[in-house]
């Protein structure tokens, strides 16, 4: 309800690189969930388009709020 557009193909491909660069940086050579959803609200928010305007932290907020909702595997 808050999007009017996703992310493209390029933030798809930032969101890996970003996920890998955590796992790196974390001591492992595979990503987690945890990598993807920690900084997806840093990544995603300027690539997406917003239904209506809302300052940058409430654009964090919502995109956070969002990810939290996709389960994680088992």
């Amino acid at each position: 309800k808050y999007l009017s557009s996703g992310i493209s193909t390029r933030g798809a491909l930032a969101i890996t690189a970003t996920a890998r660069a955590s796992a790196f940086l974390s001591g492992r050579d595979f990503v987690i969930p945890e990598d993807v959803k920690g900084l997806s609200q840093y990544t995603i928010v300027h690539r997406v388009l917003f239904k209506e305007e809302f300052d940058p932290h409430t654009r964090k907020e919502i995109i956070k709020s969002l990810i939290e909702q996709i389960p994680t595997p088992v």
